[in-house]
């Protein structure tokens, strides 16, 4: 009878890790970031590495001058430098 038990309790064990979400879990904030700045529509891609040719700017510098979003900014300029632009 105790085993029944053990084999009970392990069953209910497992069944309540299986419910804890994955560590690599994305956040749906960080998730809806990403995919607002990669569907297709580059302009302000565009925007921020032709604002660096234009002049050497800071993350800050780029929000103020694009009037944009750190979240975005940041990601663009650091997509660029992964492309090799910057």
């Amino acid at each position: 009878m105790d085993d029944d038990k053990d084999t009970d309790d392990k069953i209910e064990e497992e069944k309540t890790e299986e419910k804890k979400p994955p560590v690599w879990l994305i956040q749906d904030t960080t998730r809806d970031a990403y995919e607002s700045v990669n569907r297709g529509d580059d302009s302000w891609y565009r925007q921020v590495l032709g604002a660096l040719e234009e002049a050497p700017s800071t993350c800050d510098e780029l929000e103020i001058t694009l009037q944009g979003r750190h979240q975005t900014i940041s990601s663009l300029r650091l997509n660029g430098v992964q492309d090799g632009y910057i």
